[in-house]
């Protein structure tokens, strides 16, 4: 897919990245697999944002790499405190890591 393509293009990479899981030709799911494969060293967070809201839907979106999930319709400051969330826990995580490499 295109995204993945622009993704492995880039030079820099998102700060998070929100996944649809209904997408043409390819599922988010696999999108996000694929993330996680090519770029494993990278702690990109993503979430998961779909109108399929079973709870086996969210288990094989979380097994498929993805921080969390939200099912449409989402409420905006939902959404928003969970993008801030993901961002705190890499920022967090980037300081233990350099902190350990010192």
């Amino acid at each position: 897919p295109a995204a993945l393509a622009m993704l492995e293009a880039n030079e820099c990479l998102p700060d998070v990245i929100l996944l649809d899981i209904m997408m043409p030709g390819m599922s988010g799911y696999e999108v996000c697999k694929n993330i996680r494969s090519t770029f494993p060293k990278q702690n990109i967070p993503v979430i998961m944002v779909s109108a399929k809201s079973t709870e086996k839907d969210i288990v094989k979106g979380l097994a498929s790499g993805s921080q969390d999930y939200i099912a449409k319709p989402f409420n905006q400051l939902e959404l928003l405190a969970r993008i801030n969330t993901q961002l705190k826990l890499t920022e967090s995580f980037k300081g233990q890591m350099e902190a350990c490499s010192t």
